[in-house]
């Protein structure tokens, strides 16, 4: 990734009436998945969607 780059990507909010085998990690707000993206770059986004079968978090994340 050069310098000008930028990373998206989405996760599902941790969910005891869904188990996601597939997910490594689960998370349980946009606070938590930010903190985590933020120790590799500078400057994160973090926003949500929620429906009623599930609730999505999103993160934009790049170097300044």
């Amino acid at each position: 990734m050069n310098n000008d780059g930028k990373v998206f990507g989405y996760t599902l909010v941790e969910d005891e009436d869904h188990v996601f085998h597939h997910h490594e990690l689960l998370f349980k707000d946009k606070k938590d998945l930010n903190r985590l993206v933020s120790k590799n770059f500078s400057r994160v986004d973090c926003f949500q969607s929620h429906s009623q079968t599930r609730h999505n978090l999103y993160f934009i994340a790049y170097n300044q």
